[in-house]
């Protein structure tokens, strides 16, 4: 990421059904290009698209696909319908560290904060602070 930074795409609510599971994530970089899948492949050139839009701004925002959406001609084989956040990223460091973790075949992952930052989150904290292994 050289400027504007990336864009983490989420699946946060299904109505009916869908191809993927509540917590789908995929990334948009600010080239247009993205890795990752919220759906079965039939809203991911849009949500790009809807990243791309934001990423001047670097203000999150919410979509809403399918049943419930304000896009008439965008209507998913499931019938249902999903909703994303879009949550831009202003550092590549968390994402890379996640990365590398994977490329290691170590258990990774990460969480948003409010703040509009992504840090690597390490699974089972103990109340005394002490983490066992990462999520």
């Amino acid at each position: 990421m050289s400027g504007k930074g990336a864009v983490l795409v989420t699946l946060v609510e299904i109505r009916g059904g869908a191809a993927r599971p509540l917590g789908a994530q995929m990334v948009v970089r600010e080239d247009g290009r993205y890795c990752g899948f919220v759906s079965g492949g039939c809203v991911e050139a849009a949500a790009a698209f809807e990243a791309l839009e934001m990423m001047g701004s670097g203000r999150d925002r919410e979509i809403r696909y399918g049943e419930g959406s304000p896009w008439f001609d965008i209507v998913l084989p499931c019938g249902g319908g999903i909703t994303l956040t879009l949550h831009k990223l202003r550092s590549a460091q968390p994402l890379l560290a996640v990365l590398n973790r994977l490329e290691q075949r170590k258990p990774a992952g990460a969480a948003l904060r409010s703040a509009s930052t992504i840090a690597g989150v390490p699974a089972h904290a103990n109340p005394n602070g002490l983490e066992s292994q990462w999520l």
